[in-house]
């Protein structure tokens, strides 16, 4: 299982990456702290292996507002370009008063979710069996 975590709060990153892998104890998370941190990388797994494409990609719904379409769209480019073995689940993390603004927003049908932080660690499990590999 292999995890991306997208937030500009240290903490939040940590503690995401560190219920992740209390959940599915064989996994690898990358943490970034800006969209074009994540892009940058998943640009250099495009050139290199396939397989290592993220199962996960959990990113702050205030990296979303900020780099919103620009961040989503080349996120959908990477991709279809790449054509990874299974395409990762997109999900949005932010605080609970976020979620009702995220249902509104239409950026939000190119994502599989919404996580409230703190995140639960039952929600979050429920997240991360949707995105294991078969």
């Amino acid at each position: 299982m292999h995890v991306m975590i997208i937030d500009k709060c240290y903490f939040d990153r940590y503690f995401l990456g560190r219920q992740v892998e209390l959940i599915y104890t064989y996994s690898s998370v990358a943490e970034f702290s800006s969209g074009r941190e994540a892009l940058e990388y998943l640009r250099a797994l495009n050139s290199s292996a396939q397989n290592s494409f993220p199962n996960l990609i959990i990113v702050d719904v205030n990296i979303l507002r900020h780099q919103g379409d620009s961040f989503l769209e080349q996120l959908q480019g990477l991709l279809h370009a790449c054509k990874p073995l299974l395409e990762p689940h997109v999900v949005a993390t932010g605080s609970a008063q976020h979620l009702e603004r995220f249902q509104k927003d239409p950026a939000s049908s190119a994502l599989n979710g919404f996580i409230a932080k703190p995140a639960e660690i039952d929600h979050l499990k429920t997240v991360v069996a949707a995105c294991k590999h078969p």
